[in-house]
């Protein structure tokens, strides 16, 4: 009961090691029972499988880079044609908004003609005539005197 509490207490790497190290042992102890032939054939698979693991493990790193580097160059592509097609789709509204003004303008003007609304121009030029009259009108009236307050008018 004591080995099954102390078996449960353990975490599964732990567990794993104590199997792998345990199974190890068991493949020496059987290695040595080997005539040296078998011995020397079992070395030469061994390191044949370390060197074809080495190398998978290399071909594996560069197939990642290389679909990294891919992923970043098509990351790079995909921003710019979003980048460029927000571009269109903003010149296409404004391109929009202004066609649908001057057609908002060329609708109304004819309306607020016939209702003889004035237009922009004619406010303008109304408002330069009057800045003209007004200049005029100060140059011919005399400077005024200043205004004195009614408690000083009285004193005199």
């Amino acid at each position: 009961m004591a080995t099954k509490k102390s078996i449960k207490s353990k975490s599964i790497p732990e567990r794993v090691e104590e199997l792998q190290a345990a199974a190890s042992k068991q493949v020496k102890d059987t290695l040595e029972f080997l005539a040296e032939e078998p011995r020397k054939i079992v070395a030469n698979l061994r390191a044949d499988l370390d060197k074809r693991g080495k190398k998978i493990g290399k071909d594996a790193e560069k197939a990642v880079r290389g679909l990294r580097s891919d992923i970043e160059k098509r990351t790079k592509d995909l921003s710019k044609r979003a980048e460029k097609a927000v571009d269109e789709t903003r010149k296409r509204a404004e391109s929009f908004a202004t066609d649908v003004r001057k057609q908002v303008e060329k609708a109304v003007e004819p309306v607020a003609t016939r209702l003889d609304v004035a237009s922009r121009a004619d406010v303008d030029r109304l408002r330069k005539r009057l800045d003209q009259i007004e200049k005029r009108i100060g140059q011919l009236a005399p400077p005024a005197a200043p205004n004195k307050p009614a408690s000083e008018a009285s004193l005199h």
